[in-house]
């Protein structure tokens, strides 16, 4: 169940996901031909806050249990073939 106003926002290349300050609920990594990562940080140049790892053609997740704030930007740095990811966030403010 997502949380009041949560939205889902689908990355296929680097850059924010959202581009202002947001809790950050979960993260959903789908690597395509080969292994994924995705990096996810307080803005392009801030603090990483997770970092999730997917074997080829596997789906990886994380969910946190009260979310995580992020004060900038909710920024995703892709690495792999064709990784897809989805966030879920809940913008504040």
């Amino acid at each position: 169940m997502s949380a009041h106003g949560a939205q889902y926002k689908h990355v296929t290349a680097t850059g924010n996901a959202l581009a202002s300050a947001c809790r950050l609920l979960s993260v959903v990594l789908t690597a395509g031909a080969d292994a994924a990562t995705v990096t996810i940080k307080d803005g392009s140049g801030g603090g990483t806050v997770v970092v999730v790892k997917a074997a080829a053609n596997t789906t990886a997740s994380y969910r946190f249990v009260e979310g995580a704030r992020l004060i900038s930007a909710c920024h995703a740095t892709l690495a792999g073939t064709s990784p897809v990811v989805t966030v879920e966030v809940e913008p504040l403010g």
